[in-house]
């Protein structure tokens, strides 16, 4: 460090600023807590886009059942349902 400070003046100011935050339980406790919150706020934000992928892969499977129901109601080629409705020909058995 001594050589920084040699060679850099301003990493002397940096330094000094660097000891007195982590000396200070109150800087350094409330960066933490920062930090912590902050990490948080971004796995919420992860487990909130999860769940939105989630619903839209349902609401499309739905669709796609939706469609197979009215196809096969309608006594189309269960080969023609599956490829419009990329439902696998045991999926539509089912319906």
């Amino acid at each position: 460090m001594e050589i920084l400070v040699k060679k850099n003046p301003i990493m002397k100011e940096v330094y000094e600023e660097y000891n007195k935050f982590v000396k200070s339980n109150d800087l350094y406790n409330g960066y933490s807590n920062y930090e912590r919150d902050y990490f948080n706020v971004l796995m919420l934000n992860e487990e909130r886009i999860k769940g939105i992928e989630e619903g839209m892969q349902k609401g499309i499977k739905e669709g796609q059942t939706s469609i197979a129901k009215q196809m096969k109601d309608d006594k189309v080629d269960i080969n023609i349902i599956s490829k419009y409705t990329g439902l696998t020909i045991e999926e539509i058995k089912k319906l």
